[in-house]
């Protein structure tokens, strides 16, 4: 679990103070490069960022103690990730500044399985990619056919990549490439079938 003092200070809110390694590993960078840096630096969209700002007002005005959230962030060498955080307005008695205890539990993993709805499917013995092509559009007529749901009728539309094993490839290097075709299918449109022919 990532965990920080965050500064609540009016002269410089929103500072780290201190952070663990856990953190630190999150953030994919050091404790010196981390500590000192503002929380907005790393979070990985203007959507975000704007409601961590809204939130950080909130803490600093004394609105509310607690928010819980999920943030999508950046990393220092250009990785992303996703993170649920949990901060804690700490407000002590006399001339002592407020600050917040941050909890980051990395929840990239679960994000993605979440939303990217992606299947592989191995076709061992496929003579050529000929082949391999035309079961990719077969599959892509079996997942269009409209199907009932509730009282009205749907259909669910695919974008699919194949591509052919070459001599020496392992199985996440099949699978990378034909993860890129995928994406090709998807940036062509709709129900695409596109092959890599790396």
């Amino acid at each position: 679990m990532g965990m920080a003092v965050v500064s609540l200070g009016a002269a410089d809110p929103g500072r780290f103070l201190r952070v663990n390694d856990a953190l630190c590993e999150f953030a994919g960078v050091g404790e010196g490069q981390l500590v000192g840096a503002r929380v907005g630096d790393f979070l990985g969209d203007p959507e975000h960022l704007e409601q961590a700002m809204g939130n950080l007002a909130e803490l600093i005005a004394g609105n509310v103690d607690a928010v819980t959230a999920e943030r999508h962030l950046f990393r220092a060498d250009g990785g992303e990730r996703w993170g649920r955080v949990s901060a804690s307005a700490v407000r002590p008695d006399g001339d002592r500044d407020p600050s917040l205890i941050l909890l980051v539990e990395d929840i990239t993993a679960r994000k993605e399985l979440t939303e990217r709805h992606e299947f592989a499917i191995l076709c061992p013995g496929v003579p050529d990619a000929a082949t391999a092509i035309r079961i990719g559009h077969e599959v892509l007529a079996a997942l269009s056919r409209e199907f009932d749901l509730s009282r009205t009728r749907a259909r669910v539309g695919a974008s699919i990549g194949v591509a052919v094993a070459a001599d020496g490839d392992t199985g996440p290097d099949l699978l990378h490439a034909a993860d890129q075709a995928m994406y090709a299918a998807k940036r062509s449109g709709k129900g695409a079938v596109r092959l890599n022919t790396r």
